[in-house]
């Protein structure tokens, strides 16, 4: 009984957890589009990560933001590419955290968000799997 009450309230948070990040990046991602401020920033370096899928990569992106100040940060999320060191870039950054930033180009932003489906998904699979382990009444 309290081995599967246990079990139950693992599969639970692993579900709230990885609902709760997918949740997190759209929620950055909707607060960049309305009110993230436009500038260009330029590539001064990129940070490789590995993965399942292939290697993603995390560009660092140099930007001054309304104050005068030099911001030197990375996207939320990766992309695909490599971007060339000294690439200028349209950048949408948040105004009170400049370091919550994302390069604007075309649907990136978008695709990106697309990308961390699998996390809505799974945790999704994962709540749904703690709700049918829920003791029932008899």
């Amino acid at each position: 009984m309290w081995r599967d009450l246990l079990f139950m309230l693992i599969v639970g948070l692993v579900g709230g957890l990885l609902t709760g990040v997918c949740v997190r990046y759209c929620t950055i991602a909707w607060s960049l589009w309305r009110n993230g401020v436009h500038t260009i920033g330029v590539v001064v370096d990129n940070k490789r990560t590995g993965g399942d899928s292939g290697p993603k990569f995390h560009p660092v992106i140099a930007f001054h933001d309304q104050q005068g100040n030099q911001v030197v940060c990375q996207p939320f999320v990766s992309t695909d590419e490599k971007r060339p060191v000294g690439q200028k870039l349209p950048v949408l950054y948040l105004a009170h955290k400049p370091k919550i930033m994302y390069p604007q180009e075309g649907w990136h932003l978008i695709r990106a968000l697309l990308s961390n489906w699998l996390l809505l998904v799974m945790g999704l699979v994962f709540l749904t799997g703690a709700v049918f382990m829920a003791p029932r009444p008899a």
